[in-house]
């Protein structure tokens, strides 16, 4: 993540810093957010000849036209039609890191995010870190359902530490792996699989457990057994999990707390009864 500021000049003869040209520099940031070039908010202020944004770039050349989607290639061409010139960036700090981050090589994938992150839901499966969604060779479309269950996910996260009226059904989207959150968040990982062939995961989350035998919780999806051996789960790294389950691509977090055993029945796995189809 990389502070930044935009900088947009009125240079074209004639033009002049009126609404539409905000509304169009306001509609090319939103979709750079949308589509996973920059990160989080951003704060678009007046100059003397111009505009200036401050926000956060997902990676220091997140701002690359090969990078941009044919939706914000073309807000772009508008800027420029309209003020002369194109926005110059200007990375803020010292000791940038322009390492490309070797995804290709990874093991695993797993989507995760929460409510005070503003990164890429997609994270490496070695150290757990943000991967900047357009280097993987996704859709316009696929990294706008990742935007969009990302926000979803964090509206849903903060509801729950509110711990106001709608706190346990917002919890209960967030650890059963069929709740409708949960099925669009596996929805991305299936297709970020398919799309680079690295098995992608999705994280199940667990505050309340048992305090006899949570260790030996069940998949809450297929029912199996899915707790990792002690040598390699859970350690330093947040994406060392104690719980994967390969086949259903579900991992999870040890719980937080065993205060509650009506509350750590949520989430886990339920038999299905048998129906008689005679």
């Amino acid at each position: 993540m990389v502070a930044a500021k935009l900088i947009f000049n009125l240079s074209k003869k004639g033009s002049d810093k009126d609404c539409e040209v905000r509304d169009l520099i306001e509609g090319y940031l939103a979709g750079l957010s949308k589509y996973g070039n920059i990160w989080g908010e951003f704060v678009l202020s007046s100059k003397k000849k111009g505009f200036q944004a401050y926000t956060y770039l997902s990676h220091p050349n997140a701002m690359a036209k090969k990078y941009q989607t044919k939706h914000t290639k073309k807000d772009l061409e508008n800027i420029y039609e309209k003020i002369g010139e194109n926005p110059k960036c200007e990375i803020l700090g010292d000791k940038i890191d322009r390492t490309v981050p070797k995804w290709k090589t990874e093991s695993f994938l797993y989507i995760f995010t929460h409510a005070f992150d503003f990164t890429s839901p997609v994270c490496l499966g070695s150290s757990g870190k943000a991967l900047p969604i357009y280097f993987l060779p996704l859709s316009a479309g696929d990294r706008e359902r990742a935007y969009f269950w990302a926000s979803s996910y964090r509206d849903h996260d903060r509801i729950w530490l509110s711990s106001d009226e709608l706190e346990i059904p917002a919890y209960k989207q967030m650890v059963e792996p069929d709740s409708g959150l949960s099925k669009k968040g596996r929805k991305i990982c299936d297709i970020v699989e398919k799309k680079t062939g690295i098995p992608t995961y999705y994280f199940l989350n667990r505050y309340w457990g048992r305090i006899e035998n949570e260790d030996n919780r069940l998949c809450p999806r297929c029912g199996s057994e899915w707790r990792v051996e002690e040598e390699i789960a859970p350690s330093k790294s947040f994406s060392n999990f104690a719980f994967q389950c390969k086949p259903c691509r579900l991992v999870s977090c040890e719980a937080d707390s065993f205060e509650d055993e009506r509350h750590a029945r949520i989430g886990e796995y339920k038999l299905k009864k048998s129906t008689d189809t005679d």
